[in-house]
């Protein structure tokens, strides 16, 4: 319960609130795309754009989507002229003008390999050797990125990623290093049932980033409405839907 004091008319008045006083609100949330987490032309406008959409719900609250290129979207949070944007990794910079959610989802880095040629890693000794796949011009994560700038390991870059599926599923290369989740929507939105189906990834990542929902600290209120969602998100994994959510997003669910 939280207690504020107002002057009308020369009188102070107390307001008192509980934290569910928004339940008829709508709160305005900028967004971009990053497909699958996030995009306009996904159904529920993409995964993670659903999590959180319904992670509020939970609470009694609506959301209210703004597509715009990403600068524009920080923007707009940034100045208060929206009530946050999703979703972003931390930065100590960022930190000065939001509050941060409790992690919406991690991105993963992993590699995808042929389920008929078994493949197993634990330390970057055991991928010495192989014949790695990446995208020229991204970063494959701390890790990988120094191991290949010592000459540890040796990747083999293309400008596309369905590129390195297609060498993959040709084995000229044994390993494809990318984002678990973007991996799965280029197989689902290039190649056939039976190609993705000799297709897995290994569960042990090789990068991890944590993401986050975003509120303007110059927005009123916007602590509380943080506490309600951060409440919403962990009712949603408890009830199993956020795995499940990830899991139809893998199997090309969310495509139009």
């Amino acid at each position: 319960m939280i207690k504020s004091v107002k002057w009308i008319c020369g009188i102070a008045a107390v307001i008192v609130f509980s934290t569910n006083i928004f339940a008829e609100e709508t709160i305005r949330l900028t967004n971009g795309e990053w497909p699958p987490f996030l995009s306009k032309d996904l159904k529920h406008g993409g995964v993670v754009s659903r999590i959180v959409k319904e992670s509020f719900s939970l609470e009694g609250l609506k959301v209210e989507y703004g597509y715009f290129p990403w600068q524009r979207a920080y923007d707009f949070a940034l100045h208060g002229d929206w009530d946050g944007t999703v979703v972003w990794f931390y930065t100590e910079e960022r930190s000065k003008h939001f509050i941060y959610s409790d992690t919406v989802f991690e991105s993963k880095g992993v590699f995808f390999y042929l389920k008929e040629h078994p493949f197993d890693w634990n330390t970057l000794e055991d991928l010495k050797g192989k014949t790695i796949g990446a995208v020229s011009g991204y970063s494959n994560g701390k890790t990988i990125d120094e191991a290949e700038k010592s000459g540890i390991l040796m990747l083999e870059k293309v400008p596309l990623e369905q590129n390195n599926f297609k060498k993959l599923l040709t084995k000229r290369i044994e390993l494809f290093t990318s984002d678990l989740d973007v991996g799965y929507r280029i197989l689902n939105l290039h190649f056939k049932p039976e190609e993705i189906q000799r297709i897995t990834h290994h569960p042990k990542s090789h990068y991890t980033q944590s993401m986050h929902l975003l509120l303007s600290k110059k927005v009123n209120h916007n602590q509380i409405l943080m506490k309600n969602f951060n409440k919403g998100l962990i009712r949603l994994k408890a009830s199993g839907k956020y795995d499940l959510y990830f899991k139809e997003s893998r199997k090309g669910m969310y495509l139009k």
